[in-house]
């Protein structure tokens, strides 16, 4: 399990310091991979300074990398970060380094009331990991208000509302509104009449639930008169009957409705068989602007539409600055035609969403449309060996731009090459995740190789560390689903490690130390593991691992033992403490 994580043993010499700070401040990354320990990392010249310090002051990009990957991390004066030579040196700091505090570097500052929305704004900006809800939220109102169209985004839809006399844009990323709203192809390939002819919607509202079983002339008079106290004249009898059977007629078509079939045909007859073609396919002029025409709609409903297909919720969007919870489904199913333009724009998954909303409550309503959301997204990524089932997975694989594999860089390191890779978005990792912006946008090692590969390749490859593939995996499940879908002892070290590395939320952070503690450690393993855990280990954690690891270190000798605790960060007072504790126990 900790194969990933040797190091050099106890008592191993030192490495010939006084050249590894040279090659810091000269950027020699060669020669620094070729001599430099984990236990180097922190090791401080005569003047106090580490040898991330002076890559930081010299600002040589690829060894703050190099070394940060290894485990350096800045002091708790934050020195690296206020001496970096550059912008980009401080950006790379934060992917690592967690700052707070009034000697750091967000200094703490006394806010009025009405600044609290700002902060919290600017606080969510500066997050290394953007959290999946408010990301999606974010996302929706810029696609719902925005008037430039982004450079991610690959689809504009127009749209005339009601007698609007100009139509209105929405800028949209064609990988989410095709898993979640996949018959919008059907509007840009097949069917081209404008306006789109309007469509009854299958939902049947509390009334035609009071009518749709109805079946003999008597049981339609029973009903009537159960609802009707007044006396009427026999014309005006008849003719409420008939208006009953109306509804009824109409009830029934609702409830007997068959979706045609054949729309789904009709597009995939249309979507080319290899990814090459599909690629060229996606450029299409009528793929780029879908044109719905006039419809009758207003902006703020169709805007609640966009908001689910952006986030799983339904809201309602009237206020711009704060969307409002719906307190119930009717307020959406009541309006009949709000229900029949769903139904005719063909996004069935909302509406089908609908169909028992009389007996669902509208919290259970909500958490089912978030899970089926998260598992949209989720669906939006493939492994690289995945064979598509049908077109439209094809058509969704292709819109992926970069893929991710693991590559080990530390010549220690066991590791077994594998040309897996998982299939995700470029811009969406960037948006979501400080560290793939970084790794994204930069001129380091990686970012160089995957523009070399996108020379060669249908699709750019982005290698990051790692000893396990199923931890790029879980890292990808993760950023898109905010879940985990396998934790087991092959991964749960490096997604730890790799959870603080991206700036994961602290309750995930918190789960994923807390089941790390839970890892059945060899003996001969305990000193790795508490290499690589200590220095993100909350102090309860690390208390939890004391016992065990000096009843291993009692093996060795005493100066073996100091050494080894040293090297963990501990002082000769903790040292002592330590001694105190179990020596004798």
């Amino acid at each position: 399990m900790l194969q990933q994580h040797k190091t050099s043993g106890l008592g191993s010499p030192l490495s010939p310091m006084s050249d590894i700070y040279s090659f810091c401040k000269v950027g020699d990354l060669n020669k620094i991979r070729s001599i430099i320990k984990t236990s180097d990392l922190d090791r401080p010249d005569r003047y106090g300074n580490t040898p991330l310090y002076y890559a930081c002051l010299c600002g040589h990009l690829q060894v703050v990398k190099y070394l940060s990957d290894l485990g350096a991390r800045d002091d708790k004066f934050a020195r690296c970060y206020w001496n970096a030579l550059s912008l980009p040196v401080r950006h790379l700091l934060k992917v690592y380094n967690k700052y707070g505090g009034p000697t750091q570097v967000k200094k703490a500052q006394k806010k009025t009331e009405e600044e609290e929305d700002e902060e919290i704004e600017q606080m969510y900006e500066q997050d290394q990991f953007k959290s999946l809800d408010p990301f999606m939220m974010k996302m929706a109102k810029r696609v719902i208000y925005g008037t430039e169209k982004p450079d991610e985004c690959d689809l504009t839809i127009r749209i005339r509302f009601g007698k609007d006399e100009e139509d209105t844009i929405y800028y949209c990323n064609w990988w989410i509104i095709l898993k979640r709203w996949p018959m919008l192809l059907y509007f840009a390939l097949v069917n081209k009449e404008r306006p789109i002819p309007m469509k009854v919607s299958t939902i049947l509202t509390s009334e035609d639930l009071k009518v749709v079983d109805l079946k003999t002339n008597r049981e339609i008079k029973k009903y009537f008169d159960s609802m009707n106290k007044e006396v009427l004249m026999v014309d005006v009898y008849n003719k409420k009957i008939k208006e009953i059977k109306k509804q009824m007629e109409i009830a029934n078509e609702k409830k007997n409705y068959q979706r045609p079939q054949d729309d789904l045909q009709a597009i995939e007859n249309l979507i080319p068989d290899s990814d090459r073609e599909i690629r060229e396919f996606l450029k299409r002029e009528e793929l780029q602007v879908v044109d719905l025409g006039q419809v009758g709609l207003t902006k703020s409903q169709f805007d609640n539409l966009m908001v689910w297909i952006y986030t799983g919720c339904l809201l309602k969007t009237e206020n711009q600055k704060k969307f409002m919870k719906l307190e119930n489904l009717g307020v959406f199913v009541q309006r009949t035609e709000y229900c029949d333009w769903m139904e005719t724009l063909k996004m069935y998954t909302l509406v089908d969403m609908f169909k028992d909303y009389l007996t669902k409550d509208i919290k259970v309503a909500m958490k089912e449309s978030d899970s089926q959301f998260k598992n949209d997204l989720k669906g939006c990524i493939f492994h690289n060996n995945y064979e598509a089932i049908s077109k439209f997975e094809r058509l969704q694989r292709s819109l992926c731009d970069v893929q991710i594999k693991i590559k080990n860089y530390l010549e220690e390191v066991f590791f077994v090459e594998s040309t897996e890779a998982i299939l995700c978005h470029k811009h969406f990792l960037s948006e979501r995740s400080m560290f793939f912006n970084v790794l994204l946008n930069s001129n380091f090692d990686e970012t160089e190789r995957m523009k070399e590969s996108a020379l060669h390749e249908d699709i750019p490859t982005l290698e990051i560390q790692g000893c396990n593939f199923s931890v790029v995996q879980e890292l990808c499940n993760f950023i898109y689903s905010a879940r985990f879908e396998q934790l087991d002892e092959s991964n749960l070290l490096e997604l730890f490690s790799y959870g603080h590395r991206l700036g994961f939320p602290e309750n995930t952070i918190n789960m994923l130390e807390d089941r790390t503690l839970t890892l059945t450690i060899l003996d001969e393993e305990l000193v790795a593991f508490c290499k690589a855990c200590f220095p993100i280990f909350k102090d309860a954690s690390k208390r939890a691992m004391e016992k065990p690891l000096y009843e291993y270190l009692s093996k060795f000798s005493e100066q073996e033992r100091f050494d080894t605790l040293i090297e963990l960060d501990y002082t000769a007072d903790d040292i002592q403490r330590l001694d105190t504790c179990y020596q004798n126990n």
